[in-house]
């Protein structure tokens, strides 16, 4: 072998210093780990090697999870040492914060400083490089949240007292999905995982007691004779712990009662009763009695209650006739009834009954007893109030215009209201019988000759004479056919 000093057979080798021989003595050895995490993406500055340096080692480890570090290994002469920069300055940081969330996104921080390389001194930001500089927070917990109820603040009670009061609150199901940021969702999501939806009604102030009138006795009348007032003491109060609280009227909800009324002990002027004159016998027949009225008054008129007089002193009120008329017998009838039609002629009844007046009734007897000529009627012609709609008519369909090859047959259509012929719009245009009729459609033989006119000439005078009550009318007609049917079309097919 060849030793550093050129010599064969020599064992001489060189120090980290490149010194042959040497001890390592002359120069300084520098060891250190870069950590930088989240280095932008081309070449980036990690260390600066002075000039001279030997034994050069740098050593980056497989790159897989996070970065563990490039280490670094040199040696510098300590001549030239002193004229290495002191000055270089790096980020440094620390791990970051629990995440903020435990789902739906949140974030993590962490403190990034600059510092000066030889001995870590904190310094201004501006001093290091910003490409390099490392984040300073990150998302986290990105998976969405299960759903959950979000409930609403109580408002406030509709009744400050008592029962009846409800108070209202909203509740929501809400679901965190993404930035933290709750988003509502159908309620089904929440009570399938979580139950029933709270309520949002509740009862509320129901043992808090409501304020009420305290009513004293009332005070004696405030005249011995005469219109005089009485009085009472009401007052609005709570009840608090058991002790009694006066509140301003305006406190109690209920009306106020009565505080303040009339009295009278006694008129000061005499009173007695004044009495009507008798009711009499001769205005109705089969009056058995009379009556008259008393009232308590006093001489100038002034009526008071009849307790006010003494009840010994009330003159009878009720005497039998003298001399009783005997009743007739004639018609009663009661009123008319409603039109049982509501359109068109229709009738109204009423009851008729022979009776007799039995003092200040009717009493009801044989018609017999009563001149028949002198019965009112019991069926009277009426019309409906409302206005009745037209109805479809329709003659018999005339002789074919063709013995062969295709004719029409013609009919004249239309439209009645009570016998009367009026405008086809009166009548549903929808329910319109057909006019005409195709027929004797079968191909003609050679022989046969087409006519071109028809034969017969429609007049269009006609007269309505008679209706009956199954739905068909016979009309007198100039058609040369004598008298012709015509039919009532209802419902909904055309004719």
């Amino acid at each position: 072998p060849v030793g550093c000093d050129n010599m064969l057979g020599s064992n001489a080798r060189e120090d980290q210093c490149r010194e042959c021989g040497g001890d390592g003595s002359s120069c300084n050895t520098v060891r250190g780990l870069v950590e930088i995490d989240y280095l932008q993406a081309g070449y980036n500055d990690i260390l600066l090697i002075p000039a001279g340096a030997t034994n050069i080692e740098i050593r980056e480890m497989l790159y897989q999870e996070t970065n563990p570090g490039v280490e670094y290994q040199y040696s510098i002469p300590k001549g030239i040492a002193q004229q290495t920069d002191p000055d270089s300055y790096s980020w440094i940081y620390d791990d970051f914060s629990t995440c903020s969330a435990t789902c739906g996104g949140g974030y993590q921080l962490r403190n990034v400083t600059c510092a000066r390389r030889r001995d870590l001194e904190i310094v201004p930001d501006y001093l290091c490089d910003p490409v390099l500089e490392p984040k300073r927070n990150q998302s986290c917990s990105t998976d969405p949240c299960p759903p959950d109820w979000s409930l609403g603040v109580w408002g406030p009670c509709s009744e400050t007292c008592g029962e009846g009061g409800v108070q209202i609150r909203q509740v929501y199901c809400e679901r965190i999905v993404s930035n933290g940021l709750p988003s509502v969702v159908e309620d089904e999501q929440c009570s399938d995982v979580l139950g029933p939806k709270p309520p949002t009604t509740q009862e509320c102030n129901q043992d808090v007691a409501c304020p009420t009138w305290h009513v004293g006795p009332w005070k004696p009348c405030n005249r011995l004779c005469g219109d005089g007032v009485q009085k009472r003491r009401v007052r609005c109060y709570i009840r608090v712990e058991g002790k009694i609280q006066v509140l301003e009227d305006s406190a109690c909800s209920e009306e106020k009662p009565q505080f303040e009324k009339p009295c009278l002990l006694r008129p000061c002027e005499g009173v007695d009763w004044v009495l009507s004159d008798w009711s009499g016998c001769e205005d109705k027949c089969g009056l058995t009695y009379e009556t008259r009225k008393a009232h308590c008054s006093n001489q100038m008129g002034k009526v008071y209650p009849d307790n006010r007089c003494h009840r010994y002193r009330l003159p009878n009120l009720i005497r039998e006739c003298e001399n009783q008329v005997s009743c007739e017998y004639e018609w009663f009838a009661s009123q008319w009834s409603e039109c049982s039609a509501k359109c068109g002629n229709g009738i109204q009844t009423r009851k008729v009954f022979c009776g007799t007046f039995d003092g200040e009734t009717v009493k009801k007897v044989s018609d017999g007893k009563c001149k028949e000529e002198n019965k009112y009627e019991g069926l009277n012609n009426c019309t409906g109030k409302e206005e009745c709609s037209g109805q479809w008519y329709s003659a018999p369909w005339s002789s074919c215009s063709k013995t062969c090859g295709g004719g029409l047959m013609t009919r004249k259509v239309l439209c009645f209201i009570e016998n009367k012929t009026v405008d086809v719009r009166n009548c549903d245009p929808s329910l319109t019988p057909f006019s005409t009729e195709s027929c004797n459609n079968q191909q003609c033989s050679r022989d046969q000759i087409l006519p071109l006119e028809p034969a017969t000439v429609v007049s269009e005078e006609e007269e309505c004479i008679e209706e009956d009550e199954t739905s068909f009318i016979v009309m007198d007609t100039t058609l040369g056919l004598g008298e012709m049917l015509w039919t009532q079309h209802q419902g909904s097919e055309k004719w």
